[in-house]
């Protein structure tokens, strides 16, 4: 199964951005949700595998994703082995929203 690698560092940085996106666009109410559900910040202190499934939450895309390893600057994604039938198409996809979405 082929691998997709999607930069720690920016993905941290889309993440902070979203994050601030929803506090500044939201009310008192939705402004609770955010603070107790959540990370707020702290993504520099997550490990690789929290940071994936942050990616996952983030972007609904990423729904066919799977996490499938990590070295120093990158995490890596794979599809889960029930789309494998389609797998190119679906991965020029990922990497197209890996593109507009996170770099």
């Amino acid at each position: 199964m082929k691998t997709i690698p999607v930069s720690k560092e920016k993905l941290k940085n889309f993440l902070a951005e979203r994050l601030t996106r929803n506090v500044l666009q939201a009310d008192e109410t939705e402004l609770y949700h955010v603070i107790r559900h959540e990370a707020i910040g702290g993504f520099n202190k997550m490990d690789d595998k929290q940071l994936c499934n942050q990616m996952f939450e983030a972007i609904p895309e990423f729904e066919l994703c799977e996490f499938a390893g990590t070295d120093e600057k990158n995490i890596f994604i794979s599809l889960k082995p029930q789309y494998s039938d389609n797998e190119e198409n679906i991965l020029v996809d990922i990497k197209r929203v890996i593109q507009t979405k996170i770099i």
